[in-house]
């Protein structure tokens, strides 16, 4: 998971993902095909979840700031 292990899928669509059903009844995301995979530094990963964080809360100055703090914004 990206905001655990910093472990990014770029390619998620529906034929490399599967679900895995185990012997208790829980589903397990499969992912297949990790030609587009990157993982992420701590610093990206925790500055990923301060900006979901931020578009949760409806905080838009925060999505400014941590927008730019990943280099997305210029100003």
């Amino acid at each position: 998971c990206i905001f655990v292990d910093g472990f990014f899928n770029a390619d998620p669509h529906a034929g490399n993902l599967l679900v895995r059903v185990s012997a208790d009844g829980d589903a397990i995301p499969v992912l297949l095909d990790f030609g587009m995979t990157i993982k992420l530094s701590e610093a990206q990963r925790l500055g990923y979840a301060k900006l979901v964080l931020a578009a949760n809360e409806m905080d838009v100055a925060a999505l400014r700031v941590r927008a730019k703090a990943l280099r997305w914004a210029r100003r």
